[in-house]
């Protein structure tokens, strides 16, 4: 997994890191995308939870995955509608490879962003904004598609 230098940094909107977050968080910082999991239910949880939503189970780990998985929905801003983001940028929402159902809304960054269409393959990046703040985006794998 590849590791972005965070250019843009300095406006962007900060994630708010929570006690139930926080071990989401602090997987990116390290290079790693974590989410919950469900012993009781061996089900893959995001947003993160308290409790499991189809067993009720409170006992959650964090597992990690490949970082890999495929664009759900996919929106271009051709404006500048969030401060710290300058158009054209892209935000989708990534099933992942391990379970479809669990998906990411992240960025869709790199040279190839507004070719982003359903179906494409992507891959985790990790934007560094500075201050130990770490945020998982996403990457085109198959740029030729």
């Amino acid at each position: 997994m590849a590791e972005r230098d965070g250019a843009a940094r300095t406006a962007r909107p900060r994630p708010i890191e929570d006690r139930q977050t926080a071990p989401y968080w602090a997987a990116a910082r390290n290079g790693e995308l974590v989410v919950q999991w469900c012993s009781a239910c061996d089900l893959l949880l995001h947003p993160s939870l308290p409790c499991c939503p189809w067993c009720l189970a409170t006992d959650l780990d964090w597992h990690p995955v490949s970082g890999r998985g495929e664009v759900w929905s996919v929106c271009v801003a051709w404006a500048a509608l969030v401060p710290g983001f300058a158009p054209p940028y892209v935000v989708a929402d990534v099933a992942l490879e391990e379970q479809p159902d669990v998906r990411l809304t992240a960025n869709i960054v790199g040279p190839d962003a507004t070719r982003t269409a359903v179906g494409r393959r992507v891959e985790v990046v990790f934007e560094d904004r500075g201050e130990g703040i770490v945020v998982p985006q996403f990457e085109l794998v198959d740029k030729d598609a």
